[in-house]
């Protein structure tokens, strides 16, 4: 993925979301830091029970950080 300020070729991930049938990413540009929000779809093709995984795992880590932030 290319930076849209300074056209650079590497980008990297700084922090991810699952959604439903989405992942929502946050970029950060090696050359410039120009930071970018994406949106990645996920196919069609993508049967149940890889996103009932993810959403199990999506509820495991909020149960962890709720359990976290009551401490």
């Amino acid at each position: 993925m290319r930076c849209p300020n300074c056209n650079y070729r590497k980008m990297h991930v700084i922090k991810s979301l699952d959604l439903s049938q989405s992942v929502k990413r946050k970029r950060e540009c090696y050359k410039c830091g120009e930071k970018i929000d994406t949106v990645e779809l996920c196919s069609d093709n993508e049967d149940d029970s890889k996103i009932d995984k993810r959403l199990k795992k999506l509820e495991s880590e909020i149960k962890q950080i709720k359990k976290n932030n009551d401490l």
